[in-house]
Order: C-alpha cells, then sequence, then structure tokens
C-alpha cells in the first residue's frame, strides 16, 4: 500500500444546562438539547475530554445555545468497566431518552455498547476508543473522531521498517483493547506487507505491576525495537523496567497512543527520551492555531496539551455544527425522528480542528465512512516531565481503500 505523507476529578452524574459552573437538572419541560455522555472521569483520560467538550459546550450555552436552545448533557461514570458502560448506555439510551450519546473512552467499553446504540436506533460518537473492531460491526450508530487503531498500526509499520529500519522487533503489550488491538495490527501489517516476523510476542494483564520476566526475553531476543503498548502506567512501568534489566537506550522503545498522554511523560521523567509513538496531536507544532490551543490549555488546565484535549475539541466542533444542521423537533414523541436526523447530519461533516488532518464522515455505516480521521503523526520524546518536549518524525495520512 503506497501512503502519502502529509485536575482530575471524580463524577457521577453532571448536568449541564448554563454557564461553567451552573450545574442542575432541566424540567422535562425546557426545550433543551439533551445529549448524553460516559467517559472514565477518574482516570486523566475521559476527564481530558470531557472537560473540553464541556467547555465547547459551555460557550455555546452562553451565546444562547444552538438554534435558540441550550444544552443539557446528562454524564456518567464508566469507570473504564465494560459491565458499567453498558449499564451507562442503556439508561442514557432508554431511561434518559437522550438525542445523543458521547463515549465510551475505553475502547473495552465501547465495544459493547455499539450493538445497544444499534438496537436503540441512538446516534453514538466516540473521541477516545482506538479498536478497529468498534466501526467494524456495520452499525449505522456509530461514529468515531479519534484515530482507528487500523490507522496507527499501519503508520506505525511504516515507520518501524522504512524510517527506523528496524527488522527485530520485541513485542510486549497488556490486554488492553486498544494496545493489544494496536500492536496486534502492527505484527500484523508487519507479517503481510514486509514478511517481519516478532522476535519475541508476549501479552501481559491489563495493570500488571511486573513486566521484568518477559523483559529478560525481550533481552536476550537482542531486538533492534521494543514495543511496549498499555494505557499510560503500564507504558511507563514498561519503561522503567526494561531499562532495569539492562535493556539499552539503543533499541528504540516504541508505543500506542497512549504514551501521548501527559500523564506518561510526567510519571516517566527522563527515562521517556527516546521513546516513540504514534498520535494525532503536537503541542510542539508551530502552526499558529495549534499554538493558540496550547496556551487555552495551558492558561486553563496548567498543563501542555495533548491528543486527548485535542480530540475532546475536535468532537465537540463536530458535533455542535452537525446539531445546528439536523432539523431537531425536540418533543417526546419525535426522538426517533430527531436521533435519525443527527446521524445523518453527522454523516454529511467534514472538519479540520487542532488534530492533525481532516475528519470527514459520510453515510455508509462502514469503517471507510465512521472512522473520521484517517492521519497519524509519528512523534519521539526529547524531554520528559511536566515540560515534556517531542519532535515530529513524519506525518501518514491513509487513503481510502
Amino acid at each position: 500500500m503506497k501512503l502519502k505523507t502529509l485536575k482530575v476529578a471524580m463524577l457521577a452524574t453532571v448536568m449541564l444546562t448554563g454557564l461553567s459552573g451552573q450545574m442542575g437538572t432541566a424540567t422535562a419541560d425546557e426545550d433543551v438539547l439533551h445529549l448524553g455522555l460516559t467517559f472514565w472521569f477518574r482516570g486523566e483520560t475521559g476527564f481530558k475530554n470531557y472537560k473540553a467538550i464541556e467547555a465547547r459546550f459551555d460557550e455555546v450555552n452562553a451565546r444562547g445555545g444552538i438554534n435558540g436552545r441550550k444544552v443539557k448533557i446528562t454524564a456518567y461514570d464508566a469507570e473504564c468497566k465494560p459491565n458499567v458502560g453498558v449499564d451507562n448506555v442503556t439508561k442514557l439510551a432508554y431511561s434518559d431518552k437522550v438525542l445523543l450519546i458521547i463515549g465510551a473512552g475505553c475502547s473495552s467499553v465501547t465495544l459493547p455498547t455499539v450493538p445497544i446504540t444499534a438496537k436503540a436506533k441512538v446516534p453514538q460518537i466516540t473521541s477516545m476508543s482506538s479498536n478497529r473492531k468498534i466501526t467494524e460491526m456495520g452499525s449505522d450508530w456509530i461514529f468515531r473522531t479519534s484515530v482507528s487503531d487500523r490507522f496507527y498500526s499501519l503508520a506505525m509499520g511504516e515507520y518501524i521498517y522504512n524510517t527506523l529500519g528496524a527488522r527485530n522487533i520485541a513485542y510486549i503489550y497488556s490486554t488492553d483493547a486498544a494496545a493489544n488491538g494496536f500492536t496486534k495490527g502492527v505484527i500484523e501489517y508487519l507479517r503481510e506487507e514486509y514478511g517481519l516476523e516478532p522476535v519475541l510476542d508476549e501479552v501481559y494483564q491489563y495493570k500488571s505491576t511486573d513486566l521484568r520476566s518477559q523483559l529478560i526475553k525481550a533481552k536476550a531476543a537482542n531486538p533492534d525495537a521494543l514495543m511496549l503498548s498499555d494505557q499510560p502506567p503500564g507504558i511507563v512501568l514498561g519503561v522503567r523496567q526494561s531499562y532495569e534489566v539492562g535493556i539499552p537506550k539503543s533499541v528504540t522503545r516504541l508505543h500506542t497512543s497512549a504514551a501521548a498522554v501527559t500523564e506518561t511523560a510526567v510519571l516517566a521523567g527522563d527515562l521517556i527520551e527516546g521513546s516513540t509513538f504514534v498520535t494525532t496531536f503536537s503541542a510542539d507544532n508551530p502552526d499558529p492555531k495549534i499554538q493558540e490551543f496550547v496556551k487555552w490549555v495551558r492558561d486553563t488546565y496548567g498543563e501542555t496539551a495533548d491528543h486527548l484535549y485535542a480530540q475532546g475539541d475536535d468532537m465537540a466542533a463536530i458535533l455542535i455544527s452537525a446539531l445546528s444542521k439536523a432539523d431537531i423537533k425536540n418533543t417526546p414523541e419525535s426522538l426517533a425522528e430527531d436521533r435519525a436526523a443527527i446521524r445523518d447530519a453527522l454523516a454529511q461533516e467534514s472538519f479540520t480542528g487542532v488534530s492533525a488532518g481532516p475528519i470527514a464522515f459520510c453515510r455508509e455505516p462502514t469503517p471507510d465512512c465512521r472512522d473520521g480521521n484517517r492521519t497519524v503523526m509519528v512523534l519521539e520524546y526529547i524531554s520528559g516531565g511536566k515540560d515534556y518536549k517531542t519532535r515530529i518524525i513524519e506525518a501518514v495520512t491513509v487513503p481510502k481503500s
């Protein structure tokens, strides 16, 4: 295939009906656009997405709403647990009768919720989940603004083979759905495109606290590159223990997009230097539009913007655009019709925000139409800590198949 280069808070249920800080429950007779959301609020991942989305809709509500209607968001904590996420989405779809559901965050939670929103015929959009199977189920009601791991895997595979020039790769990755799907995708891509087999392929249980036995095997395999895929704490653990067992710095550490989360650089400190990862946003991009966003995050939240803030911001902008275009009657009797109208409006959206590349949907319930962002950036950490720095190695846009 030819490629074209191109403060953590714990929340339970929150109702947003007005400006930031004004929280309460809208009464049944108020003409508000009622949306649902479920993320993992106790983890930095979901919280950052939520704050970016909240900020966007606060601004809209302060200006009078969308076509004269304020937006209310009912939010439930999914805890990154599939059973909790399923309960939340079921409640949002059938009891709360929301017009649209945002989430979930963790791929392992989003995957079992897709059949629920398909059966309920309520549009669902995720700004975080990357597992490729989410849009491969054929649901007419799912949309994704985050990059699918089928694109992440392809871009990382091309980087490994053609840019890095590595041929002996050791893979150590967790059972987390996002990390697992990404790594298996890289292995499969390099096998099919270049006939490259792993020198080590080791899977460990998500939230494991000791990876040294797997890393000792990796060291014995004498790899050119070491892929460590997990959520941020697992990536940091793997990097730290890889040095403890004596894997030299000359072996490039490779990671999934979770490495782009600020938490990874903060926890790892200088050990993260040289780690290379895929993402869809870089705070070190000199583009004035990006730097304006970076400044807003820094001024508002006191930290460096990462792809979680970017993905939440972009998704909120797309939703606001689609909601303003959809013919929403907003009565109890029109709920099914309104949900379909929002789905159809989303399917026509094309938007370029702060993430790399445009985000564009189309009408068919296929991955090509519902995986909106096809542009991947490959970044390398040049320093860690709170004020970490990265450099952009390359950007890859995957053409439609």
